[in-house]
């Protein structure tokens, strides 16, 4: 029995690295310090693990070494472990500079609190190290009230918003994402979320978002909103507009919304190749919508390191 849990235990491990090493190979990203520190915190891990990758466009600039690590079996504060070992890792290279504190006074004004289910962390290395950061994303519990929990981040960053804009978030934020820049910068989140029409509504949870949305997003922004099985927005000070999420279920799915530029196609061929994943998401400004084909947009997938491996 013993044997048998350390033998799964080990696959789960090795297909974490396979997920993001086929990632990086796939896009001819050459390994870097940075990315071994990262693996060597996954596999501490114990249990199951979603684990996400991310491309950023820019028109024909590709930056594809984002990755988060969710744990499925662990919850807040036991997550706190994870982001500590990463902090510790990457603070200790020569010429990087983390300021963590933010993120460290927010866990410390709420670790025991019951309206957070768990926080992931995550990496993303861009050619300028000072643009490069870790990433840390505090997920809450959707049925609780959000409210104390956005105005600490809020305070935390000396944020404002409209009014109508910080309600959407004080009644349906799901996630407060830290950025700790290597070169001792730092930046807050927040993201909301709410289900696509053909799912419905479970509670009060998404409506506020739905309602900013219909108010003020254009047709074609709505549209996409309830075509999604999930659809979100994340809001900093730092950018001059929201982006918005289109999350499918089904990848396949998403061809039939979207057109790419040449390497959003490379993007989403290698992902249509891929075996089980659990959700993508398409992040883009509204306007970018109205593009023939998104230039600049974010592509996300997650995959499960208990699913099949990746077709290469």
């Amino acid at each position: 029995m013993v044997l048998s849990q350390l033998s799964k235990q080990t696959n789960l491990r090795e297909n974490r690295l396979r997920c993001i090493r086929t990632h990086l190979e796939a896009f001819d990203i050459e390994p870097v310090l940075q990315i071994s520190l990262f693996e060597e915190v996954i596999m501490e891990v114990e249990g199951s693990c979603n684990v996400k990758c991310s491309c950023k466009v820019e028109r024909d600039r590709l930056f594809a070494c984002q990755f988060t690590l969710a744990y499925s079996q662990q919850k807040w504060p036991k997550t706190l472990k994870y982001n500590a070992i990463l902090f510790d890792k990457i603070k200790s290279q020569v010429g990087i500079c983390i300021d963590s504190s933010k993120f460290e006074q927010f866990s410390r004004l709420h670790v025991n609190s019951d309206k957070i289910l768990d926080s992931t962390v995550g990496i993303d290395l861009r050619p300028k190290s000072q643009d490069s950061c870790i990433r840390i994303s505090v997920h809450l519990e959707p049925k609780e009230s959000p409210e104390e929990l956005v105005r600490t981040a809020l305070a935390l960053d000396n944020a404002t918003y409209t009014s109508e804009l910080t309600q959407v978030f004080l009644q349906d934020c799901t996630a407060i994402i830290f950025e700790c820049f290597f070169d001792g910068r730092s930046r807050i989140e927040l993201g909301a979320v709410a289900p696509g029409k053909k799912h419905g509504f479970s509670g009060n949870h998404g409506r506020a978002l739905t309602a900013y949305a219909q108010k003020y997003f254009s047709p074609k922004a709505v549209s996409l909103s309830e075509v999604s099985d999930l659809f979100g927005m994340t809001i900093s000070k730092y950018k001059a507009e929201p982006v918005l999420h289109f999350g499918f279920n089904n990848i396949k799915d998403i061809s039939n919304y979207f057109l790419f530029n040449t390497l959003g196609n490379r993007i989403y061929s290698f992902c249509q190749n891929q075996d089980c994943i659990l959700l993508a998401i398409i992040g883009v400004n509204e306007k970018e919508l109205y593009s023939n084909r998104l230039e600049n947009f974010l592509f996300d997938y997650a995959k499960n390191d208990e699913s099949r491996m990746m077709r290469v």
